[in-house]
């Protein structure tokens, strides 16, 4: 009779011990990746909303310059003489309007560095459901069961970012803009069915 050989229970233990320890070592690893590439969606998502704001803002300077302008009667734009208040903490100057939002903002140039007119910007907010209606930012609802959410955010906290707020400045010589979300105001989402 010939020998045959086999695993012993020992060998076989041990085997099962070190994938264990492995799988105990990768899943982790992998769920940490996994999240980081869900952060990175959401980068992604915000820096296109960003992006669509600033092409909108840009398409559409004169129309939210008057806009902003008639909401702040007896201006007729955005300026060092204007912009009146000092905030200390972004080093500018500013002016509110009748709400109590910036509507101009002015950076504090030192003497001497040239006009300060220069630095001045127009400062709006809009929602992407504002972008969205607005023809700017696409909806990523397909067929007839859309939801209220129409920009959903893909990290695991499943926030609708319909509602989210975007702060975009706009410069009044050059037609440039940036735009600008805050952590706090993403972090502020919640599940609504409607922006306020």
């Amino acid at each position: 009779m010939k020998n045959k050989k086999g695993f012993t229970i020992i060998e076989i233990l041990v085997v099962i011990t070190i994938l264990a320890l492995l799988m105990v070592i990768a899943v982790p690893a992998i769920m940490r990746i996994g999240g980081r590439m869900k952060d990175r969606g959401l980068t992604s998502k915000l820096e296109s909303i960003k992006d669509a704001a600033v092409n909108y803002a840009q398409g559409h300077s004169n129309q939210i310059k008057s806009q902003i302008l008639s909401e702040n009667s007896g201006y007729k734009g955005c300026s060092k003489s204007v912009a009146t208040k000092f905030d200390s903490a972004s080093n500018k100057y500013y002016a509110t309007n009748p709400k109590g939002e910036r509507w101009c903002e002015c950076a504090n140039n030192p003497a001497g560095s040239g006009n300060t007119n220069d630095d001045c910007k127009f400062v709006f907010h809009m929602t992407v459901a504002d972008l969205i209606e607005k023809g700017a930012f696409k909806s990523e609802q397909t067929g007839n069961n859309k939801s209220v959410c129409e920009v959903a955010d893909p990290t695991r906290e499943d926030r609708c970012l319909d509602c989210l707020r975007i702060t975009i400045n706009l410069d009044d010589d050059y037609k440039s803009a940036d735009a600008y979300i805050s952590d706090a105001d993403i972090e502020a989402l919640t599940d609504k069915t409607s922006c306020d």
